[in-house]
């Protein structure tokens, strides 16, 4: 509840601020990533090392422009983020029924995605404008919301599939670049390129390690941004 008030506050601080004309833009990305991430999360003392997994994601927000150089946005995401060649223990005990079992054979799995709505606030301060191109700066903070997570491709298959989760996994501080190309008086090509300072993941309960109940699939990313933007005043 808390971020959707901080979301709200936000978008509030926006609109009591819009004095300007041009002031206010909407703009929609499809956002590719390359997800960084252990090979191994079952045994403590692996030295597996890490891996990456390609991802792809959607997000829309609203912008507003402050002063012709900075400007703030409030948005929403979706990306379905995978995680693949990565061991993990799966905790069949706890899952809910009927797939729930009391057995206690080990069961292990190499793949994860897990659903997640982003709710990002960013900030961006234009440092080179052109007649048709700006060069700008962003810094970023997520917070996401996992909708369910799908687990499979291991031993005894019977347990793996889609689980509904509903709870908050972490938040992610993000700083990165960007640029807009004018293609019309009110629209713009848009990319941008970002990457996650901090990404703090929640234990997952259904998961576990040789050493804890609850595992927190750690990672980073490196998220790319390709879209339009487009001015309503």
């Amino acid at each position: 509840m808390k971020y959707f008030l901080l979301h709200l506050l936000f978008l509030s601080a926006l609109n009591s601020g819009a004095q300007h004309r041009n002031s206010f833009a909407f703009t929609i990305h499809v956002q590719p990533e390359i997800t960084r991430h252990h090979k191994n999360y079952a045994i403590q003392w692996n030295e597996a090392g890490a891996t990456t997994t390609f991802n792809a994601g959607l997000r829309a927000a609203v912008q507003y422009r402050i002063a012709g150089r900075f400007f703030a946005e409030a948005g929403l995401g979706y990306v379905p983020r995978r995680m693949n060649n990565t061991l993990y223990f799966f905790n069949q005990n706890v899952i809910p029924p009927p797939r729930q079992s009391p057995t206690q054979e080990l069961v292990g799995y190499k793949n994860i995605t897990y659903r997640t709505l982003e709710l990002p606030l960013t900030v961006g301060v234009i440092f080179l404008k052109l007649k048709k191109v700006e060069l700008y700066a962003t810094g970023g903070y997520t917070t996401n919301y996992l909708l369910s997570a799908r687990y499979g491709k291991g031993s005894n298959s019977k347990y793996a599939g889609v689980y509904s989760k509903r709870y908050w996994q972490g938040e992610s501080l993000l700083a990165g670049i960007g640029t807009d190309i004018r293609i019309k008086e009110k629209l713009f090509f848009s990319t941008r390129l970002s990457y996650s300072l901090r990404n703090s993941v929640n234990a997952d309960p259904y998961l576990f390690s040789q050493s804890y109940d609850g595992l927190r699939m750690t990672h980073q990313f490196v998220q790319g941004a390709v879209g339009v933007r487009w001015s309503l005043n």
